[in-house]
């Protein structure tokens, strides 16, 4: 996730300008460095770090699937995964087909 992309996670202003200051450009140094470390870079309590790498998180993951929800989409039909991968699922237009024989 770039700067571009970390800019819709909704951050304050400032909190982007502290990840600019500090050449946070991605999720991925983000993640890179320890809560102790984001706190003195970004100059922010602990609570508040929290909470934004929670948020960064949660936009990063997708949301689970259950077995029990897939043999129920099943049930409705074919069932279709992403790939995770925007570009390939768009030069695709379409999901990969997954069939379940029990």
């Amino acid at each position: 996730m770039s700067v571009n992309n970390l800019r819709r996670l909704g951050l304050s202003r400032e909190v982007m300008e502290k990840f600019k200051a500090n050449n946070l450009a991605s999720c991925s140094d983000i993640f890179s460095k320890t809560e102790l470390q984001l706190i003195t870079m970004l100059d922010l309590n602990r609570s508040d770090v929290e909470k934004i790498l929670d948020k960064i998180a949660r936009k990063m993951t997708r949301r689970p699937t259950t077995a029990q929800a897939m043999l129920e989409q099943r049930a409705k039909g074919t069932i279709f995964l992403s790939t995770g991968l925007r570009g390939i699922d768009a030069a695709m237009k379409v999901k990969i087909p997954v069939k379940i024989d029990l």
